[in-house]
């Protein structure tokens, strides 16, 4: 009997009430829809046509206001007189006179000249006087084109306001344009436009103005969309219609997806078009409100004719009811089928009369496959073979003999709940190629590996055949166990494989020899020499050497090593087939001496040949680099610090002419020079520690007292963060090394720990350390992570969040190099985020007596100076900065030039740089001066070339060398020094 649920929907009574309900529901749901699609579509045109209607009596209202405006502009603009163009007052004044503009312009008016510059502007407080407004295309039209027009919708260049604006070209007697009249809507205030838009049509309906020229909204009711742009073409079709010149009225969807009724108008006066929309719902709600009430009214209907037809179907199946009980109690008997009652003659009672003809039929064959079954049953139980009978769909395991049950190890109910991909070990594509060989009636056994209940797994060749009971089709397999067999089999094949793949490696060549005759060889040899296997077997192996010297020196070689029994190896060259020589390292060994059979293996080692070849060149090659990078370090110093002596000099200026105002600026400039001199100076360092080129000067001196003056330049910078710079008193340490360098190394230590410190101090001191003095520099900063204190010492390398990433970079790569440079060891301690302790090693010094300090020096006097400079800037900012400390400038570009302008009065001192324009030197202005004005006469060169060899030629002729970029204290300091014997 059917039950409610699942099965409720198998009921004829069911089925056919449904029916009736879905033919009454379609039927007037097609009516409603018919409907409603003929009253949408006179409704749309009717409304729509409405709407067309009052967006053009919008549009010709607007039309007549924009003619207006521009009539007012040209009888205004008629009586503009030419001559007060160049009288500002005046014009302003007439302009203020015409109180119109204040009527039809609430953003006011304004006059502008052929130039675009606004030249009266009502009210005067818009600040327009003086604004250039050539840019706008309204005044493009009026001044170039002679056209009065309406602008693009613009956002004022004072106010910031939307706006637009009406502009008139002024015109002369003659007709020729000499200005322009403008008047402006500001969009923010109330304006005649408002009328329309500020009436929406409808409950939900709204007006837009859009200029389709410009692509933007002029004005609307929401006045959120003033000067937005239009959707892009393809969003909004009935827009793009609009946008092209259509005027009517149609159906879109907007960018919310909200369907509407729109219609659009043109404004010819200013090419703009008028649009209005209005929610499609809202337009058809009538439309849509006698839908409802027709689904309504034909929900009712339905329901009523689904109840007749219920009750209907329920009277004239109650026999078929009461037949479906009587089988469901006759189906939990296991005696014979009883047959159905037939209570009526008709339809239903001839169906039963058939059903129980076939109940006596089926009773027939059931007693049949009884007895069939247990024949089939006897002959699988008693069988010694295992036998598995399975279902092919789904793998299910139906039955199993008690052999099966025995191999497996499953009891007959374990195993029956079992599926073959269970126990099956093979993966699925293996299983699915057997299932389909099977299927296919192959009856040729195949091996699997099955899984046994304790987890073995063992191969077993299964015998497999397709056995058809009913309509259901079965496997029945017979099973042997191979487990022992297909190991064996298995170790063999690997076995095999393995030796293969050796042989016929295309990395290792492999040749068998008898009295040195190719007996055997593989492809990868062949390869090697360029052969195939068949030109090369049966011949001598004398075809593979270069020559019969070199074949008999291997056979001397090789063969009384292989006798002994022993392995020979080698590095040997070979002629391939096509004449080229290769590298080949060679193994070999005697398979049995007495019968003369070698096995030999080969590597082609040319690559690796070719490349050591091409390492020594490459190191040749950076060697030479190496020397050419030195050279190239002379000129590119010289040429970077050019323009830094310059501004070096000007900011030497500035400072003499300081003023409460500009102080603080120029020490910022004063800064900014130094960090780039700095800079610079790090870079032309670490090229020259790199080139080589830099070699130190051992001079014995007082650790304390370098240190001291280290201390004291940064001792500012420290103050300025709040720190404590600190130095432990060291007077009894003496050292020998480089002081230069050596201050290089300590000084980039101590701006280190400045730099990264934040609060606390910094301590410099000498100790002793593993017999040896050290200068430390601790410091209570960010400290150094444990990674990082190798990558510390690279180029470029800073570590910490933005604020410490000062500087280029360079310092502790420089300190580094420095310090391999003069011999001396650096040692690190660090702990992140409580400080670091760099050290620097100390080689002994000797003690020496320190000379008396020299007594105070008097004022420098003024000087008459010869200075030649080919660099202009350079040359302006020396005779700036010279002047400026009182000193006579004559200043040239060549030694002629200096000569004719100095006279037959000698300079007090001549200045020049090194590196002048043409094959012309400093030497050369020098010596020309000494031949002029004595061979005493001091000098001076200035340069930025690094070269040690420069600094010694210009010693040994009696020239200071003055290096770049230029401080003036220093230059000043020299000048002192080479024009007073006595200034120390």
């Amino acid at each position: 009997m059917l039950k409610p649920g699942i099965f409720a929907l198998r009921s004829i009574k069911i089925r056919v009430t449904l029916f009736t309900l879905g033919i009454f529901m379609l039927s007037i749901g097609l009516l409603a829809f018919y409907a409603r699609h003929v009253l949408r579509e006179d409704m749309q045109n009717l409304v729509g046509a409405q709407q067309y209607a009052a967006v053009s009596m919008a549009a010709t209202g607007i039309n007549e206001e924009l003619e207006d405006r521009f009539r007012a502009l040209k009888m205004v603009g008629e009586t503009v007189n030419p001559a007060l163009m160049g009288n500002t007052p005046a014009m302003q004044t007439f302009l203020e006179q015409r109180p119109i503009f204040r009527q039809l312009f609430n953003g006011g008016a304004f006059i502008t000249g052929l130039d675009g510059i606004t030249l009266a502007s009502l009210p005067y407080s818009a600040e327009r006087i003086g604004v250039n407004y050539m840019e706008r295309d309204f005044l493009v039209a009026a001044l170039k084109e002679g056209k009065a027009s309406v602008g693009r919708p613009v956002m004022g260049k004072q106010r910031l306001v939307p706006l637009f604006v009406m502009a008139m070209p002024l015109r002369n007697a003659q007709g020729k344009v000499f200005g322009a009249l403008a008047g402006v809507t500001d969009l923010n205030k109330p304006t005649f436009l408002d009328k329309v838009t500020n009436a929406p049509y409808g409950q939900a309906g709204s007006y837009a103005l859009i200029t389709p020229q410009h692509g933007l909204v002029v004005t609307a009711t929401d006045k959120s969309r003033t000067m937005q742009p239009l959707a892009k073409p393809g969003v909004n079709t009935m827009l793009d219609r609009y946008l092209q010149g259509y005027e009517g009225y149609g159906l879109t969807t907007n960018s919310r997806g909200v369907e509407m009724l729109t219609a659009a108008k043109g404004i010819p006066a200013a090419g703009w078009i008028l649009g209005s929309a209005m929610p499609a719902e809202d337009a058809f709600a009538p439309i849509y409100a006698m839908q409802r009430g027709l689904l309504l009214g034909a929900l009712l209907l339905t329901l009523v004719a689904g109840a007749l037809t219920w009750w209907m179907l329920r009277r004239q199946l109650t026999p078929v009811f009461k037949a479906m009980q009587s089988l469901s109690e006759m189906s939990e008997t296991s005696l014979r089928t009883p047959r159905l009652p037939i209570t009526r003659q008709d339809e239903i009672g001839e169906l039963f009369g058939a059903f129980n003809r076939l109940l006596e039929t089926l009773d027939t064959r059931e007693t049949a496959l009884r007895e069939s079954e247990m024949r089939f049953r006897n002959l699988i139980d008693n069988n010694n073979a295992a036998i598995l009978q399975t279902d092919p769909a789904s793998g299910q395991i139906l039955d199993a003999n008690a052999a099966a049950c025995l191999f497996y190890g499953w009891s007959p109910v374990q195993i029956r709940s079992k599926t073959l991909q269970e126990i099956n070990a093979l993966n699925p594509d293996h299983i699915t190629e057997k299932r389909l060989a099977t299927d296919s009636h192959e009856r040729n056994p195949f091996a699997v590996q099955h899984r046994m209940a304790n987890g073995e797994i063992k191969t077993v060749e299964m015998h497999s055949t397709p056995v058809t009971v009913g309509s259901q089709t079965q496997w029945v397999s017979i099973i042997h166990d191979i487990t022992q067999r297909a190991r064996t089999e298995q170790r063999f094949y690997r076995l095999m494989c393995e030796q293969t793949a050796i042989l016929n490696s295309r990395i290792v060549g492999f040749v068998k020899l008898n009295d040195r005759k190719l007996v055997w060889g593989n492809v990868a040899f062949a390869e090697m020499m360029g052969y195939s296997l068949d030109e090369l077997t049966g011949q001598s192996t004398k075809i593979v050497y270069p020559s019969e010297q070199a074949y008999r020196t291997f056979a001397e070689a090789a063969y009384p090593v292989l006798q002994r029994g022993e392995v020979f190896r080698s590095e040997i060259q070979y002629r391939r087939k096509n004449g080229s020589l290769g590298w080949y390292d060679v193994v070999g060994s005697m398979l049995d001496p007495q019968s003369g059979e070698s096995i030999w293996a080969f590597v082609d080692i040319s690559a690796r040949k070719q490349a050591q070849a091409e390492l020594v060149t490459a190191k040749a090659r950076a060697e030479q680099a190496n020397r050419a990078k030195s050279r190239f370090l002379a000129a590119a110093s010289h040429d970077l610090r050019q323009p830094l002596s310059a501004l070096s000099m000007y900011v030497g200026v500035l400072q003499s002419k300081t003023t409460p105002d500009n102080r603080s600026l120029v020490r910022k400039i004063q800064a900014c020079s130094d960090s780039l001199t700095e800079m610079l100076t790090d870079l032309l360092d670490v090229s020259k520690l790199e080139a080589g080129v830099v070699t130190p000067r051992l001079t014995d001196f007082v650790v304390e007292d370098f240190l001291s003056a280290l201390v004291s330049v940064h001792s500012a910078e420290a103050q300025s963060k709040g720190l404590c710079l600190h130095l432990r008193p060291c007077a009894t340490v003496f050292t020998r090394t480089d002081q230069a360098l050596l201050t290089r190394i300590v000084g980039n230590l101590i701006a280190n720990a400045v730099r990264y410190t934040e609060k606390g101090g910094i301590l410099v001191a000498c100790r002793r350390h593993a017999g040896a003095q050290w200068i430390e520099v601790w410091d209570t900063g960010v400290g150094i992570a444990a990674d990082k204190t190798e990558a510390i010492f690279e180029e470029f390398t800073q570590l910490g969040d933005g604020a410490h990433l000062r500087g280029s970079g360079l310092g502790l790569a420089i300190v580094a190099k420095t310090a391999e440079l003069l011999g001396l060891q650096i040692r690190l301690r660090t702990k992140p985020g409580r400080g670091s302790m760099f050290a620097i090693e100390l080689p002994a010094g000797q003690a020496h007596v320190q000379a008396e300090p020299c007594a105070p020096q008097a004022e420098p006097r003024p000087l008459r100076i010869g200075l030649v400079e080919d660099h202009t800037e350079v040359q302006q900012a020396l005779v700036m900065a010279l002047e400026n400390t009182g000193h006579e400038v004559l200043a040239a570009t060549s030694s002629q030039a200096l000569l004719l302008r100095l006279g037959k009065w000698a300079p007090d001192i001549v200045i020049s740089n090194h590196r002048l324009d043409g094959h012309e030197t400093g030497v050369h202005v020098i010596d020309a001066a000494r031949h002029a004005y004595g061979a005493q006469l001091p000098a001076i060169i200035l340069t930025g070339d690094t070269d040690p060899a420069l600094i010694h030629s210009m010693a040994a002729r009696g020239i200071a060398v003055h290096s770049k970029p230029l401080q003036m204290d220093r230059l000043q300091m020299a000048i002192m020094q080479a024009t007073e014997p006595g200034f120390a």
